[in-house]
């Protein structure tokens, strides 16, 4: 059991603690009856409960106040404090001014294609008349001519071969031999690359060889991009084309013999390497 304090002892620890106390306590005047008091914050204002209630409560504000401009009233020409660019200062003025100016009637068919070329005409820019029915008769049905459709294949053959853009998943190789940047469109032809490294009997090889072969399919004048251009010590030349399967045999045939012509004509050779001929020499 402890020991009981003396009353001396419990006097002495109460004014040490008062003393204590009083230095962390500031000195300050009650703002309703005038009686000074320690507050124990800065913010304390009042000296006790029943004067903080006589204090003034403070409105709470739920409204953003925003910054308000002169302007004048596009009906009443009356001087307001409103919005930027306001024109009206209230909504009775705006529908007095709305019976003389806005058409609320139905609507012509007339007015309406008027209306419909206005916005044509802001949304896509004016078009010619010969532009519109191009784009009324294409949408009948009428076919591409053969001309336009040799200048589509030509351009997106161009893409591809200074942009190396292609419709699959490509994947970045940098040659260690020409520290030339080619994509590979698949895993056989990544394969095929880091082979053609490798093997000292190869000079040079490239995936951007700018070749382009045509070939005939169902009277239909079409192009192909081979895969590789490889040149080997003894001179010799040779495009080659990577392949993990056939999806259309009358395609591939179609490619492999204008392929085939388009070598003999310039003095190279042409092959096809299918996934077990990848490590080839």
């Amino acid at each position: 059991m402890r020991p009981r304090k003396s009353r001396e002892d419990r006097h002495e620890f109460f004014v040490c603690t008062i003393l204590t106390l009083m230095k962390r306590t500031i000195e300050k005047s009650c703002v309703i009856c005038n009686v000074s008091f320690f507050a124990w914050r800065d913010t304390q204002t009042t000296c006790s409960l029943s004067c903080a209630r006589k204090l003034p409560r403070k409105k709470k504000c739920y409204h953003v106040i925003r910054k308000r401009f002169d302007c004048r009233c596009s009906f009443c020409n009356e001087q307001f404090k409103g919005k930027k660019d306001q024109k009206f200062c209230s909504k009775s003025c705006f529908h007095k001014w709305e019976l003389g100016n806005i058409n609320r009637s139905p609507k012509t068919q007339e007015h309406r294609e008027k209306i419909g070329i206005s916005q044509r005409n802001v949304l896509k820019g004016p078009q010619t008349k010969e532009h519109r029915m191009n784009i009324s008769l294409s949408k009948k049905g009428k076919k591409f001519s053969e001309e336009h459709k040799q200048n589509l294949s030509k351009s997106k053959i161009k893409t591809m071969q200074e942009k190396f853009v292609f419709g699959g998943k490509q994947e970045e190789y940098i040659s260690l031999k020409t520290n030339e940047r080619n994509f590979a469109h698949s895993s056989y032809e990544i394969r095929r690359m880091k082979f053609l490294d490798n093997d000292k009997r190869v000079i040079f090889w490239t995936k951007n060889h700018k070749i382009v072969i045509e070939y005939e399919l169902c009277g239909v004048i079409r192009r192909y991009l081979p895969d590789f251009l490889i040149e080997l010590e003894d001179g010799r030349k040779i495009i080659e084309e990577v392949k993990g399967w056939v999806r259309n045999k009358d395609v591939f045939d179609a490619k492999v013999k204008s392929a085939i012509e388009f070598a003999k004509k310039n003095g190279m050779e042409y092959r096809v390497l299918f996934a077990n001929d990848l490590e080839k020499e």
